[in-house]
């Protein structure tokens, strides 16, 4: 279930691009951060580019990420990161990794989805569990992701 989600058209112009990317990336990192204290990231997988030819320069390629709480101990069970390219004007890194989790200690599980490559934003925050319990910190931390100033591009859950 969908609790915010957020997305722009294509960007008109670079100047708006390197400003509305450069606002979202900090909330979608911010919120990462956040929910990675409150809780446990279990699966990450994201590109992350270098274009030294378009501002803000930096790119975040269909990242997703998955988090879990309370917080556990995890395993890492599957890691495919690396480097993909490192040409001098364009770089891109792969972060890929699971962790194994128990399923029975969580009481709440959510994705994070961004991605602002291709001229344009798309970011999300889902519930992916049915009779879900999260605790208040981390429903305010993905409310402040999505602040009402952008109310005309946010959508909240129903």
């Amino acid at each position: 279930m969908v609790i915010h989600e957020f997305s722009t058209n294509r960007f008109t112009s670079t100047q708006t691009q390197a400003e509305t990317v450069s606002r979202w990336q900090e909330r979608y990192q911010q919120l990462a951060k956040v929910l990675g204290s409150l809780g446990t990231e279990v699966m990450i997988e994201r590109i992350l580019e270098t274009d030294r030819d378009i501002a803000p320069y930096h790119f975040i390629r269909h990242a997703t990420h998955e988090f879990v709480v309370p917080p556990q101990e995890v395993t890492v069970s599957v890691d495919h990161s690396g480097v993909i390219d490192t040409s001098p004007a364009y770089g891109l890194v792969r972060e890929s990794r699971k962790s194994k989790y128990d399923e029975t200690k969580i009481t709440g599980h959510v994705r994070v989805n961004y991605d602002d490559a291709e001229s344009r934003i798309q970011f999300s925050v889902d519930n992916l569990m049915d009779n879900s319990e999260l605790p208040e910190a981390v429903s305010n931390a993905i409310d402040s992701a999505f602040p009402r100033e952008d109310s005309d591009s946010v959508t909240p859950a129903t």
